[in-house]
């Protein structure tokens, strides 16, 4: 009927090749899995360059792509932020100033901003910190252990909350009505929740560069999980991020092409490449990789980075010597009953802050 319509007078079926992974036969679900993981895995299979020139060519081009798609399109444009301090809490060593501002016209952005005592109005080094699907996001215990010890060593520390919720149930958290992370609508909209985090990011680097404390020269991002993936996408889309620490987050999706939330899903990285492409988009700036070993989702160790040990640069990148060192970790929190009738932990015990001394020439940069 459409071919009379269209005037074609005849209408020949050609044979051609069929590829048994695209036939679905009896085996229904687990080969569409297995077809879509060998996608995945052949598009993040992107051969390296072949010298750092060819690489900056090339990042440049996959710059333009990632800004496009890890931030909302069109991207909003920068309006006032209307930032406020609404609370201030006074800690041995340092304060939590309680943030809130507009990355975009009614749309408000919660953050916690550490800041050291004794800095006599020097600008001091920035660590912005994403967080990952925790229950109590920025005031999770283990994301504010972290920001206290950042702001105990001379940094200052600012956790931002993610928008709206994914796993935290009935939990009190601050940007609830922003709604769901795995919202199926986004994605058809070539978006997701990330883009809109990446974009709060940004946006709070506007408002520090606002602030005298701070030295925008030296800015680093570092998150877990799902804190790794915004990351990795807001140090890939703007370069005021001097350096990057992802954890537990920027495995090769050669070794594990699945994802969990529809938070990982981010529109054109495949066209980019793998993980480890995103972050050569700012190549040479440094990027410290941490992962565990005991992670199925993001796994660690030699298996997991193989295309971010250096090889990616090619010979120029071998020489190098970048190299992964598994190393134990452990971690201490603070009990239960350190936290406060306002949900945040108070500072560590004396004997804590006087390991954390003793280890700092060792263990952690200096500020400066």
């Amino acid at each position: 009927m459409i071919a009379e319509e269209q005037g074609v007078a005849s209408l020949v079926s050609v044979p051609g090749p069929v590829a048994e992974d695209r036939v679905l036969g009896s085996r229904g679900a687990p080969q569409q899995r297995a077809f879509l993981e060998a996608k995945v895995k052949a598009a993040a299979a992107r051969p390296a360059p072949a010298s750092r020139e060819a690489l900056e060519t090339l990042a440049n081009r996959r710059a333009e792509g990632i800004i496009a798609f890890a931030r909302p399109r069109p991207p909003p444009p920068r309006t006032p932020l209307s930032a406020r301090i609404v609370g201030v809490l006074e800690r041995p060593g340092y304060k939590i100033e309680k943030l809130v501002f507009e990355s975009r016209p009614g749309f408000p952005v919660t953050a916690n901003v550490y800041v050291p005592r004794g800095h006599d109005g020097e600008r001091l080094p920035v660590i912005v910190n994403p967080h990952g699907h925790w229950a109590h996001k920025k005031s999770e215990p283990v994301v504010q252990m972290r920001a206290i010890s950042q702001a105990l060593h001379g940094y200052l520390a600012i956790v931002v909350d993610s928008p709206g919720y994914s796993f935290e149930a009935g939990t009190p958290i601050e940007r609830r009505s922003a709604g769901p992370h795995d919202d199926f609508k986004l994605l058809l909209a070539s978006a997701n929740a990330t883009g809109f985090y990446v974009w709060d990011l940004i946006r709070l680097l506007d408002y520090l560069e606002t602030r005298p404390d701070a030295d925008l020269t030296k800015v680093g991002i570092t998150g877990t999980s799902g804190g790794g993936l915004a990351t990795v996408y807001a140090f890939a889309a703007e370069p005021r991020f001097t350096c990057a620490v992802p954890v537990c987050y920027p495995t090769s999706l050669e070794v594990n092409p699945n994802n969990g939330c529809l938070c990982n899903h981010v529109a054109a990285t495949l066209q980019i490449g793998d993980r480890s492409d995103i972050l050569a988009i700012r190549a040479p700036a440094p990027v410290w990789l941490i992962g565990a070993t005991d992670d199925a989702e993001f796994p660690g160790g030699d298996q997991a980075h193989r295309r971010e040990d250096g090889s990616d640069l090619g010979a120029a990148g071998r020489r190098r010597k970048c190299g992964i060192h598994p190393r134990p970790v452990g971690t201490r929190l603070q009990p239960a009953d350190a936290r406060g009738g306002d949900g945040l932990l108070r500072p560590p015990s004396a004997r804590h802050r006087r390991r954390l001394s003793r280890r700092r020439a060792q263990d952690y940069p200096r500020a400066g």
